[in-house]
């Protein structure tokens, strides 16, 4: 019992010591490919390696997600900026403007930013802005992002207006759900 015991554990320390483990990154796979697949082969190519991330990663790409409950005002703000104006802010960051250059006092009353604190944000950072009224019709012609705002189950919330596909729309702020029914959010 003892000499399987000590040999098992010399295999062991041998087979460890005579290979040299790398640590490899995360999200790291490796893979092969059989080499001919006429027949069956059992020899296969060793591919290098390929790093993959989450989908989830890959899914909110060029969207800031809101912080907070009451930050999607900011978290799309941001978003436009970001990803079609070119500039590099974080939420927090636009946060701390829109209450610089928005009406305060209503924010906090409200618990909520609105569009004439994003405007005036806006403008105070040097961009050209304006608001808007009319038909998603005119969204859809406009062809270029746009935040909205939308009412969705009792709740006001602000969304970026990306494309328009049929009768379905997509908010990308809330894990990209599509709305189905665009009248009952307009």
């Amino acid at each position: 019992m003892l000499e399987i015991v000590l040999g098992s554990a010399l295999m062991y320390y041998f087979a460890t010591e005579a290979f040299e483990i790398e640590k490899k990154p995360p999200g790291t796979v490796y893979y092969t490919e059989t080499a001919d697949s006429r027949n069956l082969s059992f020899h296969r190519n060793h591919i290098e390696p390929v790093t993959i991330k989450p989908a989830v990663e890959d899914q909110f790409r060029g969207i800031v997600r809101q912080a907070y409950d009451y930050s999607c005002g900011s978290a799309a703000l941001t978003t436009l900026l970001n990803g079609y104006v070119g500039t590099s802010l974080t939420e927090q960051q636009t946060m701390s403007g829109l209450l610089q250059y928005g009406e305060y006092q209503r924010i906090i009353e409200r618990r909520s930013f609105s569009l004439l604190d994003m405007k005036r944000f806006v403008t105070a950072i040097g961009l050209d802005s304006g608001g808007y009224r009319g038909e998603f019709s005119d969204l859809v012609k406009l062809g270029q992002p746009a935040i909205v705002p939308i009412s969705y189950a009792g709740f006001k919330h602000f969304v970026v207006y990306k494309a328009a596909n049929s009768n379905m729309r997509c908010d990308s702020l809330k894990s990209l759900m599509i709305i189905n029914k665009l009248s009952k959010f307009l």
